[in-house]
């Protein structure tokens, strides 16, 4: 993993922590991504439930951002991100 790549990782665990408006422990993203096409999700797990979070232009250009740091034929289709005591796992 590039310096950029764990940069643009950090900013979407920021930008998943804006939508979440609260403690983002509990808080991933499911996206999948090819040229031309993103379907990304945020949710938060309540323990009680789970939250489907409504998603920001922010929040999609990170992830887009961190799909095209990727050389064409390293790129990634699949992405789950999670946040756990603070720290986030890819």
């Amino acid at each position: 993993m590039t310096d950029e790549e764990s940069k643009i990782l950090v900013r979407i665990g920021q930008e998943l922590a804006n939508l979440v408006e609260r403690d983002a422990n509990g808080a991933y993203i499911y996206a999948e991504v090819r040229e031309g096409f993103m379907s990304a999700n945020g949710f938060h797990d309540e323990g009680n439930r789970v939250v489907n979070l409504d998603t920001s232009d922010a929040f999609c250009d990170a992830i887009w951002d961190l799909w095209y740091e990727r050389e064409t034929e390293k790129r990634w289709e699949v992405m789950h991100y999670e946040i756990t005591d603070g720290q986030y796992a890819v």
